[in-house]
């Protein structure tokens, strides 16, 4: 399986062991450096293994390599998904534009059942709309008739189904 195949969790869990390989190869040549400069050399034999500084660079490096080959498939996935979702947007405005259309609403109904599908309460909308609460009340009462809905909930429904019944 390839990178390109691996799901997001697994990339994520993999950029996490390499950032856990980072971290430890920079704690190795930091503790190396602090041992050089207090003498401490002479007593860690050990570091002074040149085939081990050897290693850890190498395993650094190969960890930037996959790292960064990661973040660009992150990055590909997350503008995928962000195509995605604007996609989404874009038909959910066309699809609310025809139904109000079908439903023969006038200019001001559209613009109030606009405001309520976002999540306006009447007096917002009123506010907005520099109108009186109870003429935005009489209008999304007409906005539901002409939907044949009871009420915001059920308005909102529709839309949301027939966007997911084109998904299917």
């Amino acid at each position: 399986m390839g990178m390109n195949q691996l799901p997001t969790s697994r990339k994520i869990h993999l950029l996490q062991f390499i950032l856990i390989v980072q971290v430890l190869g920079t704690g190795f040549f930091a503790f190396d450096a602090l041992s050089d400069v207090t003498g401490l050399e002479n007593a860690l034999p050990f570091l002074e293994l040149h085939w081990l500084e050897f290693l850890v660079s190498l395993s650094l490096f190969i960890s930037i390599i996959v790292s960064i080959r990661l973040l660009g498939r992150l990055n590909a996935e997350r503008k995928k998904a962000d195509d995605a979702l604007a996609m989404a947007k874009g038909a959910f405005g066309e699809i609310v534009q025809a139904r109000m259309q079908d439903w023969g609403l006038t200019a001001s109904e559209r613009e109030v059942a606009l405001f309520a599908i976002k999540g306006l309460d009447t007096a917002s909308i009123a506010g907005v709309r520099g109108s009186a609460v109870g003429t935005v009340k009489a209008q999304l009462t007409s906005v539901y008739r002409k939907a044949q809905v009871s009420g915001r909930a059920q308005l909102i429904s529709l839309f949301v189904d027939e966007l997911v019944e084109g998904i299917d």
